[in-house]
């Protein structure tokens, strides 16, 4: 509450808009002098899932209402670049003191329902990131899967034993921290473990219908729409498997084959890639080398971070924003310029 209210005086008293312009000014001026790198202010690359009317605990969404106030916020104050833009002078050192892009991972139906509207409205360029297999619904993701698990189960008896977990559900709260238990030990799993697991937890919660989720994903007709209208679209596996955790052969399947798959569809070649789950231990470096050898450009991280001239192009880190209101979020991407990995 309190720090809500001080977000608002500042936005309020104009003192925000007095520090974006200060910073902005000085920045400009050590990048022309580079005297002082480390000083300097990266750029953000916004991160997101799904954006829905009322969002679920079981998915990574934000409601309409935040992403409109957060598109207000960028579409004034910042300067949003494609992606592929941003990553090219993010190269070449000529980020501006107030660089920023969107992207989206996995593929909802929601990006082009709800999101694009609005990026449509303010004329904001973004990027979603799929996992091809997921297009139409045809392969359903497996954390989507999982979450569908126990957001439905109706076990008649509680508490139920699978393998190395005893779940008894007894409150909503309860199977939200779950989901998020399981997954996290799912991910350590390579792709076929994972699935003898699904298949485990599918019988012993008694949830066998997933045919609801495929209206949740985007469709090839809408991809193609949003691709030709600055809504890039570009590669994040076929299966949305953990890297890291698979054969190298295995991974370089998934990363080649979404490349060529998504070429072919859209007609254009793509360039830039996003790792599933994104985190340091998914990138091994035999697979950076594999997404380098396999022809992108640049790929992306869900690691905290500006993205700064410094960064590995295939390691290019991302942020995300979920600050309770909007004049914290304000606040929160200032803050954001300058954190730096």
């Amino acid at each position: 509450m309190l720090k809500n209210a001080a977000a608002h005086v500042l936005v309020r008293s104009k003192a925000l808009a007095a520090f974006r312009h200060g910073a902005s000014t000085v920045d400009h001026l050590l990048k022309r002098s580079a005297l002082a790198p480390r000083a300097e202010r990266g750029a953000l690359i916004f991160m997101f899932h799904g954006v829905a009317e009322e969002p679920s605990p079981y998915r990574y969404q934000v409601s309409r209402a935040y992403f409109q106030g957060f598109c207000d916020v960028v579409a004034e104050h910042y300067d949003v670049l494609p992606l592929a833009e941003l990553e090219s002078r993010r190269r070449a050192g000529a980020l501006p003191a107030r660089a920023v892009a969107i992207t989206f991972d996995d593929g909802y139906a929601d990006n082009h329902d709800v999101a694009w509207p609005i990026l449509k409205h303010h004329g904001l360029p973004a990027t979603v990131f799929v996992s091809t297999a997921a297009i139409g619904g045809e392969k359903l993701l497996w954390f989507h899967r999982l979450a569908h698990i126990f957001q439905t189960t109706q076990p008649a008896e509680l508490p139920v034993n699978v393998g190395p977990w005893t779940f008894t559900l007894d409150t909503d709260g309860e199977r939200e921290t779950t989901v998020h238990r399981v997954a996290a030990d799912l991910k350590k799993m390579a792709a076929t473990e994972r699935e003898e697991w699904l298949a485990r937890l599918s019988e012993a919660l008694g949830v066998h219908n997933f045919s609801p989720l495929k209206s949740e994903m985007l469709s090839w007709d809408q991809l193609r729409a949003m691709d030709a209208a600055g809504f890039c679209v570009e590669p994040h596996t076929v299966t949305h498997p953990i890297l890291g955790a698979e054969t190298i052969d295995v991974a370089t399947r998934e990363i080649a084959e979404s490349r060529e798959i998504l070429s072919h569809a859209l007609g254009r070649k793509v360039s830039l890639f996003a790792y599933p789950n994104g985190k340091n231990e998914d990138m091994t470096p035999d697979v950076i080398r594999a997404v380098e050898n396999v022809g992108f450009t640049a790929a992306f991280t869900a690691e905290f971070g500006a993205a700064c001239p410094s960064n590995d192009p295939f390691k290019v880190p991302r942020v995300t924003a979920y600050a309770p209101t909007i004049a914290e979020l304000e606040l929160q991407i200032e803050r954001f310029f300058y954190k730096t990995v």
